[in-house]
């Protein structure tokens, strides 16, 4: 029997699953992290931008603007390498 991580069977098939499930899991955690100490929001963001939730993504993005974050410079340097970024700017 396949083994389980996240609710998800381990097989070829559910692989993009169970990775989409636990870059969510890591950005929701770094989002209610932020509630309670400073996060960099472009890091949050990268970590929706791999689960594949645009929403999320480009919600902590404008955060990272609004509240000038140093390194956001270097964080859209990265995010914009991810296919998951540039699939939700073009």
């Amino acid at each position: 029997m396949p083994a389980q991580v996240n609710g998800c069977q381990s097989n070829p098939s559910n692989t993009a699953e169970i990775a989409s499930a636990t870059m969510r899991k890591a950005a929701d955690t770094l989002a209610a992290e932020s509630r309670k100490a400073f996060v960099l929001p472009w890091q949050v963001a990268s970590w929706y931008a791999s689960a594949g939730d645009r929403d999320r993504c480009l919600e902590w993005l404008e955060r990272a603007y609004v509240d000038p974050d140093p390194y956001l410079i270097f964080g859209y340097r990265i995010l914009t390498s991810c296919v998951a970024i540039r699939d939700f700017v073009t």
